[in-house]
C-alpha cells in the first residue's frame, strides 16, 4: 500500500500502520472471502470505508461459534 503524496504525513503514516497490524493479523475482526482467497481485515477500516455490510446477516455472512465474521464475496 503506498498512500499518494498528497496525503498528509499523519494520514500516510496511520494508513502504513493499520495496514502494518492488518498484514500481521493484529487485531483483525473479520475475514473477506474472494473467491476462496482469504483476507484477514479490520472492521473499523471496512466500516470508515463504506465496504462493511450494514447487516452482517444478509447475503454471504456466516459465523462458525468462536471464530471471526466472514463475509464472501
Amino acid at each position: 500500500m503506498s498512500p499518494s503524496p498528497s496525503v498528509p504525513s499523519h494520514s500516510r503514516q496511520l494508513l502504513l500502520q493499520l495496514n502494518t497490524q492488518r498484514a500481521k493479523g493484529f487485531l483483525c475482526d473479520v475475514i473477506i472471502v474472494v473467491q476462496n482467497a482469504l483476507f484477514r481485515a479490520h472492521k473499523n477500516i471496512l466500516a470508515g470505508c463504506q465496504l462493511q455490510p450494514k447487516r452482517p446477516q444478509g447475503h454471504g455472512f456466516s459465523r462458525a461459534r468462536g471464530s471471526l465474521p466472514t463475509w464472501t464475496l
